[in-house]
């Protein structure tokens, strides 16, 4: 059964290789990765290459040229009459300043401008034109090579150089010994041997691509990925040290060391899934795989050893080698064993504490300590020691054990705790709560005061001065699925994680802590380092090794991953960035437009979508990016390896988008890129806009309340007026009560007791009459005092009703006869009851004096409205006033003063002989 599932994984183990060899061929030193046409290299023909300082790749080929950023090719078209035209590209030259230029096999020169193809020098109708092989700058002019002559170029006019200067003849020369160490020769046909800038030299050499270090300058080391024949058109190294070869068939390869290699790589069960494993001081490897029993490997090879011959099929979880030299091993939810004397022997098969380990460790003293399923024990050789746990849990899965320098032990569970052991029982650090729930896999106790633990899905935590200090995504942390954990003597930690070994310098971590702007540089390697797998797998101890010689080594599902830190070369040049666009409101700005100035947006709130990518042609997809949109946000946000972000709804302002790129080894741009972006405010946006309704709300404000207070005290005024019209009206009631039906009612009294004191019939007949006349004048007096202060008579109508019913009743009882002339078409109007009340009494005056004075046989009436007033006049047929009488009797003046009094006037025509005529005004509309 044994054999079968071992059959099995091998089978499964060789299915991922081939799938990793379609992105990345693995080789002990090189990885190998082609380019062609299905991934968008615009023909396999590939002529030549370069790169500009911006680190993009430059690729012609027999189909056109292309411009390479690590993920995408994009195609350089030509202008005008050579657009889509095939022109026999011969070799691409890279200046200094950024230009690209390249030479054609019929003696042709073409630059790039502006993302197009320009043309300098026609090609040349003849069999065997010389070619432009070499170009430099120089004194701020260009000049190049054709066949052997020296050109400068003056505009679009090549100028030939007769004499050259002792100082350009050294220009020339210093460019060919730069274009002869990168391979290329004066020749067009050769192709010659290309020197590394660490030393390494590269060439071709019947058919094999061999490379030669300085080390060993005899020794030549064959790129085995390439074994096949390999033809070379171009060769170039680039700036992060990778070669690139131009072939005529196979496309565009790039071969770059592999910086992780594997133990005993081509083993077949090394290949396989690995649990865990240590090396010995001895020198020997123990390995423990997914299947049952151990594989060791020692100088006599690779041997596999059984725990317990007769079908024990438990695997091994667990691997420690005591100061003794014996090897224990722990197998899953089993017993624990002894290697020693070249058996396996099981040491506590009387004590039930100690099984089910998963974690071991050993302390100053020699004692043995034990954690897994069954808790935790200590064994001192002769008796094993159980601790009491944390009382608020009963059952508890340890995972992971580590013992201090001052012999403080240290245990993490499978649901995410860290305890330690205080006198005989153990007590509860309390992690966050984002680490509930997570697998403790690593401990590592830095100092009494610093404790660092890692989980599976949580990140790393730091325990400093009782205070928990985590680090996860937020903080660049690649992966926060830690498998597990090693310190260097360089203070440099490695993690596992199941995306690639991690690393970081414990130094930058506790700069982070102090600084948090300062973000801690992650190194990650993966499968574009030669990984055969990135997921290193956790659940076991050791989940990491370090050897004496500085190796690393991880278990991994296909095998054990080794790195040497000291032998990595780390990329210490940042990637270079680049926009690749901006869209606004979904609408794309040219990215020429990038590099000039302000990009000016709006009026009103916008969408921004930016667009950018961090040149780094070893490793793009590990390149990862900070933003921020400078406006709205200050702080930088990680993104990960997205290479684009949207901006939603952002108000009018000035803003500044920064990014910057870090590379697979943690190295970010110094100062970020930037584009700056002014988006318009809508009218209704603007300064001025805002202060014209700010002063037209003040303003608006101000009128308001101007009209609220006069409208106050208009009311309050009003009040007052009514409260003072109140109080004439009672003044004038009380006055006309006392004054008329005071004196009528005493009268009355007067001629009621001279009746009863003479009783004689014929003065008691003249005494009642006049009782009776003054009777009827109190009661029309009553009725004149009631019609006036009752508030619903209170109208122009009611009064003109009334004093044309006052004059009929009044004139008939005078025996004198009555015109009226009234105009009844009356509008509907209050006129108080003062008014009134004046009015009815200035009219009666007037009738009253008619018939006293006038001696008439008829009076006139006549009520109409003239215009704006109300006009009433009393005219008779009598003698008229004399001259001398007008101003001192019949109560004119009293009635013109009454009529001044609620606003009306008073009119005395009189014609002796003919009659008088009284006329009384009153305007109208009333306030």
């Amino acid at each position: 059964m044994a054999i079968v599932l071992r059959v099995f994984l091998l089978f499964f183990a060789c299915l991922s290789l081939v799938h990793a060899a379609d992105d990345e061929v693995l080789d002990a030193q090189f990885l190998v990765r082609t380019w062609q046409s299905e991934e968008g290299l615009p023909g396999n023909v590939v002529r030549s290459l370069g790169q500009t300082p911006d680190g993009i790749l430059w690729v012609a080929t027999a189909e056109g040229l292309a411009r390479f950023d690590g993920f995408e090719f994009h195609l350089v078209t030509g202008t005008g009459a050579y657009r889509g035209q095939r022109l026999g590209f011969f070799r691409l030259i890279t200046l200094a300043d950024g230009s690209v230029w390249i030479s054609t096999f019929q003696g042709g020169l073409l630059k790039v401008e502006q993302g197009e193809l320009i043309r300098y020098l026609e090609d040349q109708n003849e069999p065997s034109p010389p070619l432009v092989t070499h170009m430099f700058h120089f004194m701020g002019s260009v000049y190049y090579l054709c066949g052997e002559k020296l050109f400068r170029m003056d505009s679009f006019q090549p100028i030939p150089v007769e004499d050259a200067s002792p100082t350009l003849q050294q220009a020339v020369e210093r460019t060919l010994r730069e274009e002869e160490r990168r391979g290329r020769t004066f020749l067009p046909v050769s192709l010659g041997r290309l020197h590394h800038r660490r030393g390494d030299s590269w060439e071709v050499v019947d058919g094999s691509l061999r490379h030669r270090t300085p080390e060993h300058p005899e020794t030549y080391e064959t790129v085995k990925a390439l074994s096949r024949r390999v033809v070379v058109n171009d060769m170039l190294e680039d700036r992060e040290g990778n070669l690139w070869l131009a072939t005529p068939s196979q496309g565009l390869i790039r071969i770059r060391p592999s910086r992780v290699h594997r133990l005993g790589a081509g083993t077949p069960i090394i290949d396989l899934a690995i649990r865990c494993a240590i090396q010995t001081r001895e020198g020997e490897w123990w390995i423990a795989g997914r299947g049952t029993g151990m594989d060791r490997i020692t100088p006599n090879g690779l041997e596999h050893l059984e725990l317990v011959k007769g079908g024990y099929d438990r695997p091994v979880t667990c691997l420690f080698q005591d100061r003794e030299g014996d090897l224990w091993l722990a197998s899953t939810d089993g017993s624990v064993f002894r290697w020693r004397n070249g058996q396996f022997e099981i040491p506590f098969s009387e004590e039930t504490g100690i099984s089910k380990v998963q974690a071991m460790a050993q302390a100053s003293n020699g004692d043995l300590w034990f954690a897994g399923g069954r808790g935790v024990a200590r064994w001192d050789g002769q008796t094993a020691h159980r601790y009491r746990l944390d009382p608020r849990r009963s059952i508890t899965e340890f995972s992971t054990l580590a013992i201090g320098d001052q012999d403080q032990v240290f245990a993490g569970t499978t649901d995410g705790r860290v305890l330690e052991l205080q006198g005989d029982h153990f007590r509860s650090l309390d992690l966050p709560k984002s680490a509930a729930g997570r697998r403790i896999s690593a401990i590592y106790p830095a100092t009494p005061e610093e404790l660092w633990v890692t989980t599976i899905g949580a990140g790393l935590f730091l325990r400093k001065d009782q205070v928990w200090h985590p680090f996860g995504a937020s903080c660049g942390l690649p992966d926060e699925r830690l498998t597990a954990m090693v310190a260097t003597p360089d203070q440099s930690f490695w993690f596992g994680s199941l995306g690639g070994i991690l690393s970081a310098s414990r130094q930058s971590l506790l700069r982070h802590l102090e600084h948090p702007s300062s973000q801690p540089r992650w190194l990650r390697l993966d499968r574009s380092d030669g990984l055969v797998t990135r997921e290193c797998v956790g659940g076991s101890q050791p989940g990491a090794w370090v050897e004496p010689s500085g190796t690393i080594w991880f278990p991994t599902s296909s095998g054990l991953a080794g790195v040497e830190p000291a032998q990595l070369g780390l990329q210490e040049d940042p990637p270079s960035l680049q926009f690749r666009s901006v869209e606004i409101n979904g609408s794309p700005v040219p990215v020429s437009s990038l590099q000039h100035g302000e990009i000016t947006a709006g009026p009103g709130h916008v969408r921004l979508n930016f667009s950018y990518i961090g040149i780094c042609l070893s490793a793009p997809e590990k390149v990862t990016y900070r933003v921020r949109l400078v406006g709205i946000d200050d702080t930088f946000q990680l993104l990960g390896n997205r290479r684009e972000i949207a901006y939603e709804s952002v108000p009018p302002g000035n803003y500044r988008f920064d990014v910057i790129a870090i590379n697979g080894d943690g190295v970010s741009s110094q100062f970020p890129s930037s584009i700056r972006l002014k988006v318009l405010p809508a009218f209704w946006q603007t300064v001025w806009f805002g202060i014209l309704c700010s002063t037209g709300l003040a303003v608006g404000a101000v009128l308001v309340g101007v009209y609220i207070t006069r409208r106050r005290l208009r009311r309050k005024l009003e009040t007052l007026r009514l409260k003072g019209v109140l109080e004439r009206e009672r003044s004038r009631i009380s006055r006309d009560l006392h004054d008329d039906l005071g004196a009528s009612l005493t009268e009355l009294s007067i001629l009621s007791a001279l009746i009863a004191e003479n009783p004689r019939a014929s003065d008691i007949e003249q005494s009642v009459d006049t009782l009776s006349s003054k009777a009827r004048n109190v009661v029309a007096t009553l009725d004149e005092i009631v019609w006036a202060t009752t508030p619903h008579e209170d109208s122009l109508r009611s009064l003109i009703d009334y004093l044309a019913a006052f004059a009929r009743e009044f004139l008939d009882s005078a025996r004198i006869h009555l015109h009226t002339d009234i105009e009844w078409k009356i509008p509907e109007l209050a006129i108080g009851p003062r008014r009134r009340h004046n009015i009815f009494l200035a009219t009666r005056e007037a009738l009253n004096n008619a018939v006293k004075h006038s001696k008439a046989t008829e009076i006139t009436l006549r009520i109409a409205i003239v215009g704006p007033e109300l006009c009433i006049r009393v005219s008779d047929n009598g003698q008229g006033i004399p001259l001398h009488r007008r101003d001192s009797g019949h109560g004119l003046g009293n009635l013109r003063k009454r009529l001044n009094d609620c606003g009306g006037d008073c009119e005395f025509e009189s014609v002796p002989g003919e009659g008088t005529c009284v006329s009384i005004t009153l305007p109208l509309p009333f306030d």
